[in-house]
Parts: C-alpha cells; sequence; structure tokens
C-alpha cells in the first residue's frame, strides 16, 4: 500500500494548519490546554507535521499555471512585508529590551566568547564577569558568527535575524518555483514572518533575551540540504547543526546509513570526510588542542545548572520552566519519585532512550516497508522533523525558545516537490 496522492491544494492545506497550529500552541496558545494537556497536544501536532507526509503525497499539478510575473510580483511584494515585520518586531524587542545578564545569559555568554576570540585568548575558560562562576556550555558555530556584530559594534539580535532571514529566502526561492494556486503559493510565503509575528506577541522574551533564530536557521538549512546532489552542501549542513546545537547527532547514524546505502556510496563518504575535516577544522584544532577537557567541563557545567532550573520556583512553588505547556519534564517533576536529582537524572535517561528509541523505530519502519514506498531523502526530511520533535519534547529543561528549531525545520515539508517520490 502506498501513500495517497492528493491535490497540491489538500495538501498544502494541510501542511500549512499543522504549522499555524504549532506556532499558535507554542505562541498565543501556549499552555491554554493546561500544563499536563498541553505538552500532549502540542507533541501530537508537530509530530503530525513530520507523518502526515508519510502518507499522503501531493499529485504533480495539471491545471493552467499562474501568470509567472503576476504571481512572482505578488509574491516578492509579500516577502519584502514579512522582512519588514520581523525587523519592525524585532527593533521594537530592542528599543524596549536591554541585555541583562540577570533575566538570561545567553547572548551575554556569547559576547564574551567572541570578545576573548577576537582578543586571542582561549575563549573556553570560567567566565567570573557577573558575580557567580560560569564555564562556557556553547559549541563554536552557536557563537563565533557573532565575532561580526562584537566588531563592528552592533546587537547580537540583529545579526541571529539576518541569518534566519538568508535561511527563510531559501525557502522563499524553492517556494516560487512550486506549482502552486496563487493563494496556496502567497499563504505559504507568509508562514515564517507570521510565526516570528506570533513570538514577537506572546513570547516575546524568546526575542528579546535569546538568538535562538540562528539556530532554526541552521536547522532549516541542513532540512534543505538534504535533497541536495552536492556533497558540500550535504556536509555543511551537518557542520553547522552538529557544531551549534548537536541535538542532530542521534539522527546522523540513519542519515549517513540511509544515504550510503539507497543514495550514493562515493558521495555519502566524501560528504562524511568533509564534516570531519570541518570538526577538526572548527572544533578541534583552534579549542580542543589548547584544553582537551573543555567538552566534558561544559557538560558538567550544563547538568548542575539543569539541576538549577528545577529548583527555580515560581509562585505556584514549581519550577518555573518545566510547566510552560511544552516538553514532558513536568511529568518527572511532579509523578517520579525520589529527590530532584533523580527525577532529573530519570527524565535525562527518558529523554535519551526516547530519542534513541525514536531513530531505531524509524530505521525500522523504513527497513520493514517505507524503502517500497516513498524515496529514501523524503523519508530522511520527515524523519528529522519527527526525531527533533521527540528530542526537544523530552528535553530536561523545555525552554520555549529551543521550540523554535522543530517549528521550522518543517518548513520545507509544506513544499509539495520537496516531498514527492521524484528528487528535486
Amino acid at each position: 500500500m502506498g501513500r495517497k496522492l492528493v491535490s497540491t491544494g489538500t495538501y498544502t492545506a494541510i501542511m500549512a494548519t499543522l504549522f499555524l497550529s504549532e506556532t499558535a500552541l507554542l505562541t498565543i496558545f501556549a499552555n491554554k490546554f493546561g500544563e499536563y494537556a498541553s505538552p500532549i497536544v502540542l507533541f501530537v501536532v508537530a509530530l503530525s507535521a513530520g507523518l502526515v507526509p508519510l502518507f499522503l503525497q501531493p499529485a504533480s499539478r495539471t491545471l493552467i499555471q499562474p501568470s509567472k510575473p503576476w504571481s512572482n510580483y505578488v509574491h516578492g511584494g509579500l516577502l519584502l512585508l514579512g522582512v519588514l515585520l520581523v525587523v519592525g518586531n524585532l527593533n521594537n524587542i530592542i528599543n524596549r529590551h536591554d541585555i541583562n545578564v540577570q533575566i538570561s545569559d545567553i547572548i551575554p555568554q556569547m559576547q564574551v566568547l567572541s570578545t576573548r576570540f577576537l582578543n586571542g585568548e582561549m575563549p573556553y575558560k570560567m567566565i567570573t564577569d557577573w558575580g557567580w562562576d560560569m564555564y562556557p556550555t556553547y559549541q563554536p558555530l552557536q557563537w563565533l558568527p557573532f565575532c561580526i556584530p562584537n566588531f563592528f559594534h552592533f546587537d547580537f539580535r540583529w545579526w541571529s535575524l539576518v541569518i534566519w532571514i538568508a535561511a527563510v529566502l531559501i525557502y522563499q526561492n524553492k517556494l516560487r518555483k512550486e506549482s502552486l494556486p496563487p493563494l496556496a503559493q502567497f499563504g505559504l510565503c507568509l508562514l515564517p514572518f507570521i510565526a516570528v509575528a506570533a513570538f514577537y506577541q506572546y513570547q516575546f522574551m524568546v526575542l528579546a533575551y535569546t538568538v535562538e533564530l540562528i539556530i532554526a536557521a541552521y536547522y532549516l538549512f541542513l532540512a534543505f540540504s538534504i535533497k541536495s546532489r552536492s556533497v558540500w552542501v550535504i556536509a555543511s549542513g551537518i557542520v553547522l547543526c552538529l557544531l551549534s546545537r548537536y541535538s542532530v547527532i542521534l539522527w546522523l547514524p540513519l542519515y549517513f546509513f540511509l544515504l550510503l546505502f539507497y543514495w550514493d556510496k562515493k558521495k555519502t563518504l566524501w560528504a562524511s570526510a568533509i564534516i570531519l575535516g570541518g570538526f577538526v577544522l572548527i572544533y578541534v584544532l583552534p579549542f580542543m588542542t589548547r584544553d582537551w577537557e573543555f567538552f566534558f567541563k561544559g557538560y558538567q557545567y550544563h547538568s548542575h545548572a539543569a539541576l538549577g532550573e528545577w529548583k527555580h520556583n515560581g509562585d505556584n512553588g514549581k519550577a518555573i520552566h518545566l510547566f510552560q505547556g511544552v516538553g514532558f519534564a513536568c511529568y518527572f517533576y511532579d509523578f517520579a519519585t525520589g529527590t530532584l536529582v533523580e527525577k532529573l537524572k530519570l527524565a535525562q535517561k527518558a529523554h535519551l532512550i526516547a530519542s534513541l528509541g525514536t531513530v531505531a523505530l524509524l530505521g525500522l519502519w523504513w527497513y520493514r516497508s517505507l524503502h517500497k514506498i516513498i524515496s529514501v531523502r523524503v523519508f530522511l526530511l520527515c524523519s528529522l522533523k519527527i526525531y527533533l520533535v521527540v528530542f526537544y519534547s523530552f528535553i530536561q529543561i523545555p525552554y520555549i525558545y529551543l521550540m523554535l528549531v522543530p517549528l521550522f525545520v518543517g518548513l520545507p515539508l509544506l513544499l509539495p516537490s520537496f516531498v514527492r517520490n521524484d528528487e528535486v
């Protein structure tokens, strides 16, 4: 039994609805279903966005094509409108909210790391600037790009938005080439900007005190790179994500082996060599050779900080970041037995088991049946969305800003040509 063939209009309507629903559950409807039900509703909606393309295939459009000049002009106008919207939103936030390490240490930590690097110092050493000891936990490509705004003295949050817009322009270029009804094309054009506008309106701290848009941009590039024929593009997508926030690491074996056995062995091995070279050039030579233990020091500090967040209670006497309607950590906090440390360790084990189990089940599903009905790279694109939804749903501290990654990685799944079995 194959995937059900549906019209492009039907497919895009379903996927756009899921994208908007996921956005709404993170913003306007965040925690509206209660602290226990809301994470489940969000999980089901986000997971559906990765599963639907495995069962539905949009048919190639054979109707009269829209007027290309007319549709391109309107698309371009809506794109400009969307960019102006998010730029205006961020400008308002920057004017109203100064960087404050007492609220969030994300941007201050990047300022310290990039400053040390520009001064020729080892970035990965203890930070003592704010009255407490903090060991850096960020990977190189999470903070190295911010050497640019540091050097030219402009706000880090602008640079994060610039990188995100660059990734969205890739999406817009792919969308422009789709054979879609005009209304569908224009609606899909606005979706990423609507999402950012919703965060601005209902979760402004995500934009005010983090630069998570740059990580979302990296993962969006990774998603698009999956269907590329260039080994350099494929390798670059992995390097960007692996050396910024390495959430993707447990999914990479599935990616590697399926490309190796079902796509092109030579290209896959070349891409692997490029990734290894990037790891050595960006991570090992400039940093690890100066302190071979800095990764483990950062990991230990991260675990210590996680316990601190589990102890950071709000007015209800519960950990603030565990009860915002995202992630399953709240269940371990309230219902697991033992001390707080034991509950946290159980949540960490569950996170690892759920992530590895998802990759194993996806691989088994592919081997048993999906390889007969869907192309390998369409499957990998869907599997990335599914894996990241599970990974971030079970993460030990489900900050809302982290959810930008699984949200935006789903954008390529909105494009009919990207989920058809024929290669693009």
